[in-house]
């Protein structure tokens, strides 16, 4: 027994001694967005094949790692027949290494992924570019504390001309 807690404090002791030191510029780029964190409510469209699909919308942001990282939960149900048609979660953090915003987000349909993001003026900004396809970008105006617009919009000519494919308008609540 004395040799197994010896040697598991030996493979701890190399652990604690490359342990990253905590980086000030992560939580100063995060401060910068920091109004994110709260509780939204309201609702939105997305336009499909099939048609424009509308939703109620609830977005539950919460900073966390020390001011880090951003930790967000996205619910939106049907106004008509209150059935859930998006549920996701994603986190915000500031990676040091290419001096950009990431964000990784997790759909209840099973998709994952990892994508770049900016912050332009009072606008965040993430993409998600598609080989062979188009690229589709999500812009959340910053301008007002107590509302979120959150605009997506696709293009098939690099960046061009832009076309809007959904809408969200939330008021914080909390």
């Amino acid at each position: 027994m004395k040799t197994l807690v010896t040697l598991m404090l030996l493979a701890l002791f190399p652990m604690s001694a490359h342990a990253e030191p905590s980086s000030p510029t992560a939580r100063a780029e995060m401060a910068k967005i920091a109004q994110m964190a709260g509780k939204w409510r309201g609702g939105g469209w997305i336009d499909t094949p099939g048609g424009r699909n509308f939703s109620n919308s609830e977005e539950t942001i919460e900073m966390r790692l020390d001011g880090r990282a951003l930790l967000i939960e996205g619910f939106h149900t049907d106004p008509r027949s209150g059935v859930v048609n998006h549920h996701a979660l994603a986190i915000i953090a500031w990676d040091d290494g290419q001096k950009e915003y990431r964000f990784l987000s997790a759909l209840a349909a099973g998709r994952t992924g990892y994508f770049p993001a900016r912050l332009e003026g009072k606008k965040f900004i993430w993409s998600i570019p598609i080989p062979n396809g188009p690229t589709t970008r999500f812009t959340i105006s910053l301008d007002d504390p107590d509302k979120w617009k959150e605009v997506g919009e696709q293009s098939r000519d690099g960046g061009v001309t832009w076309v809007k494919f959904f809408e969200m308008n939330l008021d914080r609540v909390k």
